[in-house]
């Protein structure tokens, strides 16, 4: 058991000493209800947000410069404008500020992260690893649920229960394999 949790505690303490507590929870607990609890996702993205501004608010300062163009953070921000603007076009305006609130990331992830120095960018590999420990997690939760939806109803077969779309209740099976596509990437290159 020591060989599993000695390296999420030290990658949990180096995510707390880069961001501070409030933002490694936000930024853990994002790893963790993506795939379980997709409905609390924003309030996790909300304290990563709040936890990297009050942790980093003496450090922030605008990082525009020339490679500002490359950045995914400019673009998502011209993105999220571009919706604005286009909401004049709209009779729908209900669903256009609903909207704008479901894509409200894009608007305050870019801003934070353009204004975090670079030096401050820091602590990818420890949170890789723990997304895809917490991947992992959902994996074996998803596997025993199955097994007692299994054993419990008698309705329906293994096969039904590992390989459709009752596997993953909580998110579509499409996105799981989506998050632990990305997450053996990021395990693989990093």
């Amino acid at each position: 058991m020591g060989t599993i949790t000695r390296p999420l505690i030290t990658a949990s303490q180096r995510l707390v000493a880069l961001h501070g507590p409030l933002a490694t929870l936000g930024l853990v607990g994002l790893a963790l209800v993506l795939p379980l609890v997709p409905n609390a996702v924003p309030l996790f993205l909300i304290f990563t947000l709040v936890g990297l501004v009050v942790h980093h608010r003496r450090a922030f300062h605008m990082d525009l410069n020339r490679n500002a163009l490359r950045s995914p953070w400019l673009w998502m921000l011209a993105f999220y404008v571009l919706h604005m603007v286009a909401m004049a076009w709209t009779d729908d305006l209900d669903f256009g500020w609903f909207d704008l609130q479901i894509k409200a990331p894009l608007l305050a992830v870019p801003l934070i992260a353009m204004r975090m120095p670079l030096e401050r960018r820091k602590g990818r590999d420890d949170l890789l690893f723990l997304g895809a420990f917490a991947l992992a997690l959902s994996v074996v939760i998803y596997l025993l649920l199955a097994l007692m939806r299994f054993a419990g109803e008698g309705g329906s077969t293994l096969v039904q229960e590992l390989f459709s779309a009752r596997f993953s209740p909580f998110v579509h099976p499409s996105y799981l394999a989506m998050y632990l596509c990305v997450s053996l990437a990021a395990w693989l290159l990093t």
